[in-house]
């Protein structure tokens, strides 16, 4: 007996089909694709970004936001590896992630580059750069959850 098998060579085996059709109905089948794969990995290194980018703010002046902020996000990716989430679940973080960016962007830009004490509005800048790069992270959510999800014909 095989040691694993595809989740329709499961359903078959335990519920067989009346009208199969030599198996044409299963050949379409994404659930062990390189395509799913990739996703998995790509979800895996955001998750890495994610833990380092949230590990690299212990050393903030607000420490606690910046951490549940990046930690969120960490968690929707990690979640988004092995099913798939309801759509508001990535949207609700992402508006709320499009206004703080929005919110917090400085009045005077003055780069990315230097200290907080030469210039503070480069701390905001970075914050708001910040939380538009989890936006994007929970828009990749989204479509992977949504768009590209396998089309199985037991998911009806």
């Amino acid at each position: 007996m095989k040691k694993w098998m595809f989740r329709h060579e499961f359903k078959q085996h335990q519920h067989p089909r009346k009208h199969d059709h030599g198996g044409q109905r299963w050949q379409k089948q994404y659930l062990c694709s390189m395509e799913s794969r990739s996703h998995s990995v790509i979800a895996g290194i955001l998750s890495l970004v994610f833990l380092a980018f949230a590990v690299l703010q212990f050393n903030d002046p607000d420490p606690t936001t910046w951490v549940a902020v990046y930690g969120v996000i960490l968690v929707l990716l990690l979640v988004n590896i092995w099913q798939r989430l309801p759509i508001m679940v990535s949207f609700l973080p992402m508006v709320c992630a499009l206004v703080g960016a929005y919110l917090l962007w400085p009045q005077e830009y003055n780069g990315l580059t230097g200290t907080m004490e030469t210039r503070p509005n480069v701390e905001l800048a970075r914050e708001s750069l910040g939380l538009c790069i989890c936006a994007l992270a929970c828009i990749y959510v989204m479509w992977r959850s949504w768009v590209r999800r396998p089309k199985v014909p037991w998911e009806n």
